[in-house]
Formats: C-alpha cells, sequence, structure tokens
C-alpha cells in the first residue's frame, strides 16, 4: 500500500526556473488526461514558483521512462534534448521515500527558505483544486491530513529556520 505513493518533482535544489516552468500544467484538462493516460487511481498537483510537484498513488511503479512520458504529455513543443534536460533534473520518490519528501515539503524542510509557512496553504489550496476535479481519494486525502498536522507540529515546537 504505501509503494504505491509515488512523487515527480523538480525544484529549486536540481533545476533553474525555466525548466521548472516547463512542468507547468496550463489547464485542468491536461491534468484529466495526465490522470487517465497513466492510469493513476490518485493525483495531487502542486506548482509553485520553487516547485512542481506530482503525487500520485498508484500500483504500476513509476519510471524515468514515465517522466519523460509525462514531460512530452504536457510540453510538446520541446525537443527530445530539452526534454532530457528536465528528466536529468527530475527527481522520482516511492513508498516511504515518497511520504517522507511529501512531509518535508509540507513542513517547509525543503523549501527555498526553510520554515516559510506559505507550502502549507499552496498545499492546501493544490489539494482542494485537485479534489474538486476528482482527482484524489482516500489515499491523498489521508496523507495531506497527516502532512498537515506534522507541518503545524513543527511550526509550533521546532525553529527550523534556526535549526532549534
Amino acid at each position: 500500500m504505501l509503494d504505491s505513493y509515488q512523487i515527480i518533482t523538480i525544484t529549486h535544489r536540481n533545476a533553474n526556473a525555466e525548466n521548472i516552468g516547463r512542468l507547468m500544467v496550463a489547464h485542468d484538462n491536461l491534468l484529466e488526461d495526465i490522470k487517465l493516460q497513466f492510469e493513476w487511481d490518485e493525483l495531487l498537483y502542486l506548482p509553485t514558483c520553487n516547485r512542481v510537484l506530482f503525487l500520485f498513488y498508484s500500483s504500476s511503479p513509476c519510471s524515468q521512462q514515465t517522466i519523460f512520458h509525462l514531460i512530452s504529455l504536457i510540453r510538446p513543443d520541446l525537443s527530445i534534448p530539452e526534454i532530457n534536460a528536465v528528466v536529468e533534473a527530475a527527481h522520482l520518490y516511492r513508498g516511504v521515500e515518497a511520504i517522507n519528501h511529501f512531509l518535508q515539503v509540507a513542513a517547509s524542510v525543503d523549501s527555498l527558505v526553510p520554515g516559510e509557512r506559505e507550502i502549507v496553504h499552496q498545499l492546501r489550496k493544490a489539494y482542494e483544486h485537485c479534489r474538486a476535479l476528482g482527482h484524489t481519494g482516500d489515499h491523498i486525502r489521508l496523507l495531506m491530513r497527516h502532512a498537515t498536522e506534522t507541518a503545524k507540529l513543527i511550526f509550533t515546537q521546532c525553529d527550523i529556520v534556526t535549526g532549534k
């Protein structure tokens, strides 16, 4: 069950703004196409100025080839070398590693400015948007609830800005 949680992400840590922008989904119909094409059971799409994150729940394991196909679907105008540059910058997380990464994102540990709280609002907005489109279900709902609770705990009991 936990192995079905997967994340494809590209962030400020490993890509420039241009490559991050190449994973931005222009319209909701494309999210539906992505979910159907890859046969993902659930999908949460989080775009920010410093990251693009696709959290999905699927029993089929994702691969570098899946990432290549995802980028091709989002940006059919890109050349193969441009797509490969984005693939190289993207990270793939599965199972417990995906869950841990999602918790780090929610708690702002993996932010350009660690400790900033805007990410929690961005996550909630992204979740509500994807839920309204029918892309999320119980698996992402439970992970989202756990991530929100974990972020609140970290924000109230830790000072991650100063490392205390």
